[in-house]
């Protein structure tokens, strides 16, 4: 019989082999951390070496997932961040219970259990939403506030447009280095989710942006090849990305201004400029194209447009 501690370090090999990034698995670890802190007030008088995967059952998991909805408050034991009293999104507890399926899939797939618990446990239904993107009007202040020459103001407005422009994640563009990159021309080579390569490219405004920024502005790199760095040289990381550009949506009066959001809005420019679905998954880096096709959903400002352009009554003549 196979522990939950053992199970959980089987799990994580697993991923490492399938190439997740550190920051998946990482996320896996925590989210299934509290899963077996949630066991261990089920099952008195054991821990996670002494409690084995195959004890774990539907009922477990049932009301693992009924105590995520019930909860209270948010950011309980977080290391940065005081609790709230806020409940869980729907979001958050969606992912968690994904959590949970992946690591019972693995653990069913291996033999390493008989029957998996979550067989006829459903996802968590979570309210239909579309993805928050910039206006034209914000885009244009988020920039302004990157007027100049100043070299954080070249890198920054930089940042700004390769991010509109390819609409690569967050973790790409921080490890983007710089002989990956071909600013005359406008293509970047990325290594994605779970190592996978592709190439995106830019356009002329932005091809311009990188140019100024790599030839005039880019300082002297401190044992670093990546393309875009600190004011010392270092280069940015996730959290710094962030902190960046809340600093300059808070100068142009726009939030939120994560690097998603920045995602979001380049595949709907995309989409809306004329491109196609199947283009923008290989843009994205999507495995599947159903993931894409989020972004072809029509909003409610796009179908008001078109509907005064073909309404069927207004072009009869009435």
């Amino acid at each position: 019989m196979l522990s939950f501690s053992k199970a959980l370090q089987g799990f994580k090999f697993s991923n490492q082999i399938r190439n997740l990034s550190p920051r998946t698995i990482t996320w896996y670890d925590f989210e299934l951390a509290a899963f077996e802190k949630f066991l261990l007030t089920r099952f008195p008088g054991k821990n996670a070496a002494s409690l084995n995967l195959q004890e774990i059952s539907r009922a477990d998991v049932e009301a693992f997932i009924s105590s995520l909805q019930e909860r209270e408050t948010q950011y309980t034991n977080h290391t940065y961040r005081a609790p709230i009293a806020k409940k869980l999104s729907a979001f958050t507890v969606k992912t968690r219970v994904r959590a949970l399926h992946r690591l019972f899939t693995w653990a069913t797939r291996e033999k390493f259990i008989t029957g998996n618990p979550m067989d006829e446990i459903a996802m968590p239904k979570v309210p239909k939403s579309f993805k928050p993107r910039f206006s034209e009007d914000e885009i244009r202040r988020l920039l302004k506030t990157c007027e100049g020459h100043k070299p954080l103001d070249v890198r920054n407005r930089a940042v700004i447009l390769f991010l509109l422009d390819t609409g690569i994640r967050a973790s790409e563009l921080c490890t983007l280095t710089l002989d990956r990159v071909d600013e005359q021309f406008g293509r970047a080579h990325i290594t994605g989710k779970g190592m996978k390569d592709r190439y995106v490219v830019c356009g002329a405004r932005t091809r311009q942006a990188l140019w100024e920024y790599v030839n005039v502005c880019r300082p002297a790199p401190k044992d670093t090849n990546a393309l875009f760095l600190t004011a010392y040289g270092r280069p940015l990381n996730a959290n710094k990305l962030q902190h960046i550009l809340r600093a300059i949506g808070k100068r142009a009066g726009v939030v939120p201004t994560g690097p998603h959001r920045f995602r979001h809005t380049s595949a709907r420019l995309y989409l809306r400029n004329g491109g196609d679905v199947a283009s923008l998954q290989l843009m994205l880096g999507h495995s599947d194209l159903s993931t894409t096709s989020v972004y072809s959903r029509m909003e409610t400002e796009d179908l008001e447009k078109t509907h005064a352009r073909v309404s069927p009554v207004d072009r009869l003549g009435l």
